[in-house]
């Protein structure tokens, strides 16, 4: 009687779409995440860490867990159900519709470095990136005092979305400057700083001329994913 169960359909157990099958990919491609990943203007592109499926075990653990609550407090069990659609949903959180009007998310740049000067991935002098976060006002003026980034705006326009030329500007300010040093001087320095920033892990071997970086959905960290990606393990970089 106290038995909690879980299901996790690509769909949901009722409407048009109930009975058929999904997988990481197809789900990443209805919910935008692949036209998202390639960044302004360019094909969609896969992420094949396989985010829609480990977030959907993600959902399906939480899901769990307020099962069991709920079987704590009623002493009854129940079924639960969470979606890969939803975990798809929910990665995608950042555009949704307001009184019918679009509202966009950052978007990521053509060359797939990341979403403003606060918030995406830089070249360093030894031909290596770093991942780099810069969350608030008070780590923006840290940056500019530190880094010798005194040309960065003193206003904090981490997005290109909300800052506009003078967040593109920062951008090329702060790139600029990151390619002066090596990753791993710009690693201690910023976090010596509560800066989030952390050299980038190749995670297939290819050849380096013919490299892409491509930055997973990186705003939202500090909100919960690029702070994690930094602090936990380096933005996903596949390399083509």
């Amino acid at each position: 009687p106290s038995l909690v169960s879980v299901h996790t359909p690509a769909f949901g157990s009722s409407g048009p779409k109930a009975r058929l099958g999904g997988f990481d990919q197809m789900i990443q491609a209805l919910c935008g995440i692949e036209a998202a990943a390639g960044g302004e203007g360019n094909p969609p592109v896969w992420l094949a860490a396989a985010p829609m499926d480990t977030g959907g075990g993600w959902l399906s653990t939480i899901s769990l867990l307020l099962g069991r609550l709920t079987a704590l407090r009623t002493g009854t069990g129940c079924e639960v159900e969470s979606t890969q659609m939803g975990a798809g949903l929910v990665a995608k959180s950042g555009l949704f519709v307001e009184d019918g009007v679009s509202v966009l998310g950052p978007v990521l740049d053509r060359a797939q470095t990341g979403y403003g000067p606060g918030y995406r991935i830089y070249r360093t002098s030894d031909d290596r990136w770093v991942a780099v976060v810069v969350p608030d006002p008070q780590r923006w003026e840290r940056l500019r005092r530190v880094a010798g980034m005194e040309e960065l705006p003193e206003a904090y326009v981490p997005l290109r979305l909300e800052g506009g030329d003078e967040a593109i500007r920062a951008e090329e300010t702060a790139a600029a400057a990151f390619a002066t040093r090596p990753a791993d001087e710009w690693r201690a320095l910023l976090r010596a700083e509560g800066i989030p920033c952390e050299p980038l892990v190749h995670d297939f071997p290819v050849q380096r001329e013919n490299a892409r970086a491509i930055c997973s959905d990186a705003v939202l960290k500090e909100t919960w994913r690029l702070a994690l990606c930094c602090s936990v393990y380096p933005v996903h970089a596949f390399f083509q």
